[in-house]
């Protein structure tokens, strides 16, 4: 018996020997700036007690940190540090260090004006020049601006104003000397001005002494506002260096200033105005010159004009909102520390959701990958603290991609003091400080599929990234969990200080899985630690967000579109009309998603599709022809486009309780309808055409049986690819079989040929509009052989892209892709029901409704809250096309026509 004791003493003891290294770990330092942190012994105590060291590092020593000193730096502080320091820490991000930074004022550098110089009286033209240089390529059909003196609110001065009203402005300019006021002391610039929804950012050229050009831009609200710039934003013309310091501008050289509209910022195509007023030049009162965080949200209008921005200004804090109000703050649910006893406070900031660029605003830039920066925007974000509203008041981010790759940055939003004054706040820093350095963790998780081999069904493949940030090899067990699938569980070894893709494979998803919600949970297990993800995707929620980011995109324009393109507006439109008869028949679904419901009504939702919709009717032309969203100022009116357009009226129309308010926009549809037909290629117009247009006969664009593109200007484009055809197909099929009118066999005569054609031709479904083409004409022919063929095209042309195993390939084409799910859905539907086709499905749903992905629909409304073009615009039709989807899946059937099957 005390041999038997004595053993286990003694194996207790060598197992503490073999593993005390694994649980202590190596003491690390912490590297402490800010007089606040510096000066308080329990937060010292606080780090010992988790076995860290403590180094502190003053303002000299920050400008020149690197990785060997300390892995993570923590800084408090209620007054900018060093400006030169950004550079090196961001140098440390990019190298493997992790910053935790505590009050918002540390990267503020925001300029305070003092002791104004007027520069310019707007008063007389004497005082200033117009200028309208010239750009290459030139812009066509631009307006002349009306160029007007004008009172200005709350002020003896007067100022500027520029409009037009029809089309946008030529880059117009108002420049004017400022050589005389100009001093070392002057750094900071100040006016008053004004846009309208087009001309929403305003661009500022200086000229200095030496002839040089310095520009900068500022966005513009709607109404008269007073701006602050620092001299130390303008860059000087053609700098290409992101990672380095550019020259500041002088402010002693200053010799003019020209602000006014820079086409190659803006949206061109619509009236534009913008005023200005009360210029002068300050000085800074924090006696700091240097680039703020302002050059942060400006990477676009920079690059538009041959210049790129700064990529080190470092600053967790950019766009976050003060609040002075008192509240208590609590751990976010799902938090993974201990819970933090309510705490009350009353000076903290928000923090913001993600940081908001100015949207790009050249045509096509949607769906170039050179505009695409979505992997610098993956990361996992976990919240710290929250107020009892949800407002996130510290979070620390871990990039998954972008510069600061596998970096942790942490932001609290409160005074060091404040931090330092309450127990649970000070371990709810530790408690981050400890599991940045030693927990293994999930840092992001990847949806595809399997790639199909010869017939064989795919099935769902994860890829999840996992991170080791301690230096010794970890093993453990990776373990995925999704409700309605069998748990998955995998080793893992991580390398130290490494990151490991693991890939986890499911099998085949079963027929009762329940798309439209489902919990998922991924754990880490370790001897180090665990960590875990976990949430619900909610296929209904998201398109609650989705319809909360149209509705709220719609008011940043005068006249009803969501978008500048209005073909893809129409489909989330046709999601609201159904979604809000489904509430009509299911009001208990409004005691769900609460929190949400806060932010929208079904009244809000039915008002914004309704103007919409009361828009096309307002601006379609009396032959016909239907606006577009873009093109507009060039007069362009594609017959592709109205054809959505229609599509969306035509099958809205069965939800439309105001029977005169129904017949208004079936007329719109029956007057686009015949206009599209004046467009139709029969065998006279195409051997016409053969001669006329021999390069687009050639590319089979004349073909008999297809249709032209419509009208540019005044030019009429008779010829057109087969996709015309099969964009106005489902309104064709609608005037033709459903609804009744006295016409009907002649548009029924029109559609049949249509819709015989088109099968018969096998056209490739693998766009995202040819398979939902097919499937209206699927859905209406009696002609069973037409059926079978149009069948057999779906899967051989349809399928097989989905099947490859392509990576986020709903965003593609500027995220139109995404509506490959609504014809999937209908092939599951009326077609077959297949395992793969499930696959797909789990893996759209997913990267739409999951909020671990940077690319959900939750974090695309956040990060794009105005569609112009490039990634902002693909946001906005991400939530069109997905709504529609999803609405599907909601309820089957809801997005066709009645009676249709």
């Amino acid at each position: 018996m005390k041999e038997s004791i004595m053993r286990q003493v003694y194996l207790a003891c060598l197992s503490l020997l073999i593993f005390f290294p694994i649980v202590l770990s190596a003491q690390e330092n912490v590297l402490v700036y800010g007089e606040a942190f510096s000066n308080s012994a329990v937060l010292k105590k606080d780090l010992e007690n988790k076995n860290f060291k403590v180094q502190y590092i003053t303002a000299a020593g920050l400008s020149d940190i690197t990785v060997d000193q300390g892995r993570l730096l923590l800084m408090g502080g209620d007054t900018p540090c060093p400006p030169e320091s950004r550079q090196a820490i961001s140098k440390y991000l990019a190298k493997g260090g992790n910053v935790m930074m505590v009050g918002p004022a540390l990267f503020d550098y925001t300029p305070k004006p003092i002791r104004p110089v007027p520069v310019v009286d707007f008063s007389s033209s004497k005082n200033y020049k117009i200028l309208k240089p010239l750009r290459k390529p030139r812009l066509g059909s631009m307006e002349k601006p009306v160029i007007q003196v004008v009172d200005v609110p709350s002020s003896k001065d007067k100022g500027l104003s520029f409009s037009t009203k029809e089309r946008g402005m030529a880059d117009t300019y108002v420049q004017f000397a400022v050589a005389q006021h100009a001093s070392s002391t002057k750094s900071v610039l100040t006016f008053n001005a004004k846009g309208n929804h087009y001309m929403d950012l305003l661009a500022l050229e200086i000229k200095d002494k030496d002839k040089n050009r310095w520009l900068t831009f500022v966005p513009l609200s709607l109404e008269w506002k007073e701006y602050t710039v620092s001299l130390a934003d303008f860059l000087p013309e053609g700098w290409k260096s992101e990672g380095t310091m550019y020259p500041l501008l002088e402010p002693a050289q200053v010799d003019s200033l020209a602000i006014g509209a820079n086409l190659a910022t803006v949206w061109k195509e619509k009236p534009m105005a913008f005023g200005i007023a009360n210029v002068a030049l300050c000085e800074n009162a924090t006696g700091i010159y240097t680039p703020t965080s302002a050059l942060n949200a400006l990477r676009l209008p920079f690059l538009e004009n041959g210049i790129t921005v700064p990529q080190w200004i470092v600053d967790p804090f950019f766009q976050s909102q003060p609040e002075g109000s008192t509240e208590t703050l609590v751990s976010p649910q799902d938090s993974p520390f201990a819970a933090v006893s309510p705490v009350t406070v009353k000076d903290k900031v928000l923090l913001a959701d993600a940081l908001v660029e100015f949207p790009g605003s050249m045509s096509g830039t949607d769906t170039k990958k050179s505009y695409d920066y979505r992997l610098d925007r993956e990361k996992r974000a976990i919240p710290l603290l929250v107020t009892n509203g949800g407002n996130v008041v510290a979070r620390f981010d871990i990039h998954a991609g972008g510069k600061y790759r596998h970096a942790a940055v942490a932001a609290f939003g409160l005074q060091p003091e404040t931090m330092l004054a309450h127990a649970d706040l000070r371990r709810t820093l530790t408690d981050a400080i400890d599991f940045i350095l030693r927990t293994p963790r999930v840092l992001k998780t990847t949806v595809n599929t399997t790639t199909q081999k010869a017939d064989e069904e795919i099935v769902p493949k994860f890829k999840i990234l996992l991170q080791n940030p301690t230096s010794q090899t970890v093993k453990g067990k990776l373990t995925l969990a999704i409700e309605g699938l069998s748990q998955k569980k995998v080793d893992v070894t991580i390398s130290p200080r490494e990151t490991l893709d693991r890939i986890v494979q499911f099998g085949e998803v079963p027929a009762d899985f329940s798309f439209k919600k489902f919990d998922w949970k991924i754990e880490l297990t370790t001897p180090l630690g665990n960590d875990r993800v976990q949430e619900t995707v909610d296929v209904e929620r998201a398109m609650l967000e989705a319809f909360i980011h149209l509705v709220e995109t719609q008011k940043k324009y005068p006249d009803g579109r969501y978008s500048n393109h209005y073909f893809g507006d129409a489909y989330g439109v046709r999601a609201m009309f159904a979604y809000l008869d489904f509430l009509d028949r299911n009001p208990e679904h409004l005691a769900k998603n609460t929190d949400l419901w806060k932010k929208i009504s079904p009244a809000d939702i039915r008002e914004s599709a309704i103007r919409f919709c009361d828009m096309l009717v307002e601006r379609q032309l009396p032959d016909g022809a239907l606006p577009m969203g873009y093109s507009e100022h060039a007069h362009g009116y594609n017959v592709a486009d109205g054809g959505q357009m229609v599509l969306a009226l035509s099958q809205l129309s069965r939800y439309v309780k105001d029977e005169q308010k129904r017949k208004t926009y079936m007329n719109v549809v029956y007057r686009f309808m015949d206009w599209a037909e004046t467009y139709y290629i029969d065998k006279a117009k195409s051997d016409s055409l053969k001669t006329s247009e021999p390069d687009a006969y050639k590319k089979g664009q004349a073909k008999e049986g297809l249709y032209g593109l419509g009208r540019s200007g005044k030019r009429r484009r008779e010829t057109g690819p087969s996709w015309v055809l099969s964009d106005i197909l489902g309104a064709q099929v609608y005037v033709a079989y459903v609804d009744k009118n006295d016409r009907q066999q002649m548009y029924r005569e029109i559609a049949e040929r249509n819709v015989r054609f088109y099968a018969n031709a096998q056209y490739s479904a693998a766009g995202y509009y040819q398979a939902e083409a097919l499937f209206w004409s699927y859905l209406t022919t009696q002609d069973k052989s037409i059926r079978k063929v149009i069948a057999a095209n779906l899967k051989n042309s349809f399928l097989p892209p989905l099947y490859k195993g392509k990576l986020n390939d709903m965003y593609d084409l500027g995220s139109r892709s995404t509506l490959r799910a609504l014809p999937l859905l209908y092939y599951q539907q009326f077609i077959a029901n297949t395992a793969s086709n499930r696959a797909v499905l789990l893996k759209y749903i997913w990267s739409f409704g999951s909020d671990d992905s940077m690319s959900s629909m939750h974090n695309l409304a956040q990060s794009f809250p105005k569609p112009v073009h490039g990634e902002s615009l693909a946001a906005a039709k991400y939530a069109a096309l997905s709504a529609l989807w999803a609405m599907e899946l909601l309820e089957p059937g809801s997005t066709l026509y009645p009676g249709v099957n």
